[in-house]
């Protein structure tokens, strides 16, 4: 879904369109490096030492698990300026070619390929093509403005811009790429063409925002339906017409449900267009399941790969997530108090159950987290009639923790017990068919680890700080903060892991060093190891994403002599192993 105006220009956020059908006058693809480092010039006002640089391996993405670069020829060259190893300095930076003959032109349109992600918020990141008659004075044109902050999902992002008004006719147009930003991401650019018409195809649909589940794990004891809608994009020149959506549920490989919606047509120049299934899923007890959306149209879709669109969700006992575990950075809102919430939301459906346990993360500059101590909160909403207008006094705060940081280090997934309020007692009662945000109060100088996960159409992350928002950093971005629960107290370590999972303890008895090895039937999400003492006492803990076969060394030098037992917990379950430490 865009929440940015859509002007003149036509911005394409798909695989990049064949230009076979337009008259192209001018092509760069910065093949040679020389060449390109000659004509392109790097300026600009910078702090910082970056630059605009020459580089040919898109192979290697800047963040985290953002895509490789996927321009038509990223692997001849292109050029990026890397803002965010620029530091924490404000930039005003320009990419200039050199003077190119449009004077037999009257129509100029211009397209390029980008890869573009950054994170201040409210325009404070813009970037620009300018276009100039004498290489000193530029009008510039608003580019990329569909992209939404901090998403880091995306391969390519093609932009046509219709420059006539400033190129046509012209004897020495040049061409300038703009970035005013601070401490962002990067921008990557490529294959850079000038063609007298556009090169927009006739027929081209997109899809721009889909519903999936509401978590991405979600417990067994709380299936609730799962709906089907989505946005699709009118990306061609003309009306597309006989448009089908159509949704495929598969568990664990094989399909169990399908539905689909249809529309007469989709009118040119129309965007963010509903089509809404009638029919919903509940899921059908544990399992992996995948939905998959496919849209298509009586014509044959020049860009098919944007019409298919597919995302898995886990059912398991025990654990809600909003996130998948793939993080991929850690953020917060562009002026914070000292202490401000980030959270999820999360619905119970059934009654009688408690949350035991809310695992989060942090991120901060020069491990400034360390030694800190931060509140976990789980409110339960009792009035949400206008999300529009949501206050203090539709929430209820029912159970809190606390949770001081030692040694963390950055991403490190972490847990709180969580108390009632109203009891007293450790482990927050959950009333059927309720809301509730499950928020980490962090300090101003921290950060809050996401995932580039989207929840389109449902509230995903969600923001505090004097005001409540329910918008989190867009929809495409979800935090990390997980709750744990189990019926009517009784932990979920209770149910036994099956002998297909192998846990192993050694030596046994130990002095210095136990040896866990662990070689599970298939990956868990996440599991947790503890080791408490013969009087229940918490000897270690560590909180382990996305494993299969492990082995970890646990140093017990320091453990006075006695029995130990290991218990080691996924959202399927747990084992419990029994050890003795001698001296």
């Amino acid at each position: 879904m865009n929440y940015f105006t859509k002007s003149f220009l036509f911005v394409c956020l798909s695989l990049f369109m064949t230009n076979a059908l337009t008259a192209q006058f001018y092509t760069e693809d910065f093949g040679d490096q020389a060449t390109a480092e000659m004509n392109w010039t790097s300026a600009g006002m910078n702090a910082g030492a970056e630059v605009w640089t020459w580089t040919n391996d898109p192979s290697n993405p800047t963040f985290g698990s953002q895509p490789d670069f996927a321009s038509p020829t990223a692997a001849n060259g292109f050029f990026q300026f890397n803002s965010d190893g620029n530091g924490e300095n404000a930039h005003d930076v320009t990419l200039t070619g050199p003077a190119i003959d449009c004077s037999a032109q009257s129509i100029v349109i211009a397209s390029f390929a980008n890869q573009y992600a950054y994170f201040t918020q409210g325009g404070g990141s813009m970037a620009s093509l300018g276009v100039s008659t004498d290489g000193t004075n530029f009008n510039y044109y608003p580019i990329l403005e569909l992209v939404e902050q901090n998403d880091l999902s995306d391969a390519v992002q093609n932009v046509v811009v219709d420059i006539s008004a400033d190129a046509a006719g012209q004897a020495t147009v040049y061409l300038q790429f703009r970035w005013v930003g601070n401490f962002e991401y990067a921008w990557k650019i490529d294959d850079i063409a000038l063609s007298s018409d556009d090169p927009t195809p006739p027929h081209d649909l997109a899809i721009d925002g889909e519903q999936y589940a509401p978590n991405f794990l979600q417990p067994s004891s709380q299936l609730d339906t799962v709906g089907f809608q989505l946005f699709v994009d009118n990306m061609g020149s003309m009306e597309q017409s006989g448009v089908s959506a159509d949704v495929e549920v598969l568990k664990d490989g094989a399909s169990v449900f399908t539905t689909s919606a249809s529309l007469d047509a989709v009118l040119v120049n129309a965007n963010d267009t509903l089509m809404a299934m009638s029919e919903v899923y509940i899921p059908d007890g544990d399992g992996t399941y995948t939905i998959n959306y496919v849209v298509s149209q009586d014509s044959t879709d020049v860009n098919a790969s944007d019409n298919i669109s597919s995302r898995e969700f886990e059912v398991a006992p025990g654990l809600y997530s909003k996130d998948d575990g793939e993080i991929v950075s850690a953020t917060q809102p562009g002026a914070v108090s000292d202490t401000w919430e980030i959270g999820n939301y999360y619905y119970v459906l059934n009654g009688g159950y408690t949350a035991t346990e809310i695992f989060f993360s942090v991120a901060s500059n020069d491990n400034a987290h360390q030694g800190q101590t931060v509140t976990i909160k789980i409110y339960k909403v009792t009035e949400d009639d206008d999300p529009s207008n949501f206050t203090d006094d539709d929430v209820t705060l029912a159970g809190i923790g606390q949770y001081e940081f030692t040694n963390e280090a950055n991403f490190d997934v972490v847990s709180v017990v969580p108390e009632d309020l109203s009891t007293g007692e450790e482990g927050v009662l959950l009333d059927a068919d309720s809301e509730y945000f499950v928020m980490i109060a962090y300090t101003a100088d921290m950060f809050a680890p996401y995932s580039a996960i989207p929840y389109h159409f449902q509230v995903g992350t969600l923001i505090y700080d004097g005001d409540w928002f329910l918008g989190g950093f867009g929809v495409d971005n979800t935090v990390l903060a997980r709750m744990a629960i189990s019926a009517d107290g009784v932990a979920t370590e209770e149910i036994e892991l099956d002998d297909t999972n192998k846990i192993e303890v050694y030596p046994n008895p130990t002095t210095e060093t136990l040896t866990l090895d662990i070689d599970l039937s298939s990956n868990a999400f996440q599991s947790t190891i503890r080791i408490v003492d013969a009087a229940g006492r918490l000897s270690y803990k560590n909180v382990l994403e996305n494993i299969q076969t492990e082995k970890i060394d646990i140093d017990v030098s320091q453990y006075p002599a006695g029995a130990y037992m290991l218990h080691f917990t996924t959202e399927n379950g747990v084992k419990t192993k029994r050890f003795v430490v001698t001296k």
